[in-house]
């Protein structure tokens, strides 16, 4: 049991003993009707309260389970597009074919498909 489930059942333990007490000193002439009506209305109050609150437990708890697998799904959509993003920069990267050093460009800059440069090769020493 939860210690708001424990509080909730002493208050309402607590009215519940109040009320009884509050019908005999009305019965006796102790207490007026409307000090007797106001504890008696807040024990209902806190009865129907714990029972919808009882009654919500599960709704509350499909609606947490949801979240958590919407979430889940959020982040894995999360990853897979950042996965998506650093492909596109590394793809953004222009690299040589074979190790060397571009040393003239022949076509003019927006030629798409035609060779761009021109390449001197290394050796290695």
């Amino acid at each position: 049991m939860k210690q708001g489930d424990r509080i909730l059942k002493l208050v309402n333990t607590n009215l519940q003993r109040q009320d009884e007490r509050d019908s005999v000193l009305l019965k006796k002439g102790l207490i007026s009707q409307q000090d007797f009506q106001q504890v008696n209305d807040e024990h209902q109050c806190r009865i129907q309260k714990r029972a919808l609150t009882v009654d919500n437990i599960p709704q509350d708890s499909i609606l947490r389970h949801t979240q958590i697998e919407q979430l889940d799904a959020s982040v894995k959509r999360m990853t897979n597009n950042l996965e998506l993003v650093k492909r596109n920069m590394d793809n953004l990267v222009a690299r040589a074919p074979i190790g060397g050093q571009l040393t003239s460009r022949v076509s003019a800059p927006g030629s798409r498909g035609k060779r761009i440069s021109t390449e001197e090769h290394t050796r290695s020493l």
